[in-house]
């Protein structure tokens, strides 16, 4: 086995959409990033959820809304998730996708 040294401003743990948009964010302050994870990127872990799309923005099913959701949300987590939080997270969702999507993400 080889070892190497990789050296970089940000190490970022994971890739799921946490991750990479924090190593999105990172680069576009001027860092260099090192997204680690273990297995294929967006493929062995957390990644895109349409769950978290499908209920609210432009696109959603007459009756869904964001209350819905983040109820949903809420008792998916067995109501252990800081709420307030989560309601930033289900109002900023619609356009954190589209952002998403402007980076390449595809759905």
């Amino acid at each position: 086995m080889t070892e190497s040294c990789i050296e970089a401003d940000v190490l970022v743990i994971g890739g799921g959409l946490a991750g990479m948009r924090a190593a999105i964010e990172a680069n576009l302050l001027g860092a260099t990033v090192v997204l680690a994870v273990k297995g294929k990127l967006a493929k062995s872990g957390s990644g895109v959820s349409a769950y978290h799309g499908a209920g609210i923005g432009p696109w959603s099913e007459p009756g869904d809304n964001k209350e819905c959701h983040l109820r949903d949300v809420i008792k998916a987590g067995g109501y252990l998730a800081d709420q307030e939080l989560c309601k930033i997270m289900i109002d900023e969702v619609p356009d954190r996708l589209i952002e998403l999507e402007r980076f390449g993400l595809y759905w």
